[in-house]
């Protein structure tokens, strides 16, 4: 039998709140065990409901416990390379982007679109895969994927619900 898979969430704004709570009450083998946010109020109310072990006001002090198997980083998005960059050690070196217009044909008379594939190539060797969509329940399905050389980790929204894997090769 396996040990839970020990997560860490880094922002508690709505979409950190709605990741906190699918992990705590809905993912089986995660268990939530640390919090940052520097709303020290919605950090101890998430804290209080789902039983959350460690609580941080820093993002950076979470990403340095070296407690966590894994973090779900739902900052604002003009946080997210920099944290990435940090939690992952090492720098991308490659970025490559595609995005089509699949469902919400009004956005091609503004030059938009709809769906992004983002792909990233840590120079670690490490990958990091970012899927956005508007055809999202709350305005955005965002899929990320971590692969590296132990493995590789999985979350997305689905529908109402995220779902995350950890997916650990056997040594």
């Amino acid at each position: 039998m396996s040990t839970a898979l020990k997560m860490g969430v880094i922002g508690l704004g709505r979409m950190g709140q709605l990741y906190a709570r699918t992990v705590a009450t809905q993912v089986s083998g995660v268990y939530l065990y640390a919090v940052a946010n520097l709303d020290e109020h919605a950090s101890k109310q998430v804290a209080e409901e789902f039983g959350v072990s460690h609580v941080f006001a820093d993002a950076y002090e979470l990403m340095a416990f070296p407690e966590l198997d894994a973090v779900v980083i739902a900052t604002p998005p003009n946080t997210h390379h920099d944290l990435a960059r940090w939690l992952m050690g090492s720098e991308v070196e490659r970025v490559i982007a595609e995005g089509a217009l699949l469902f919400c044909k009004d956005l091609e008379s503004v030059g938009d679109i709809d769906n992004a594939l983002i792909n990233l190539h840590f120079m670690s060797g490490a990958l990091g895969n970012v899927e956005e969509n508007r055809n999202a329940f709350y305005g955005y399905d965002i899929r990320t994927k971590v692969l590296g050389s132990e493995g590789a980790v999985r979350a997305y929204q689905a529908g109402h619900s995220v779902s995350l894997r950890e997916l650990r090769l056997s040594s």
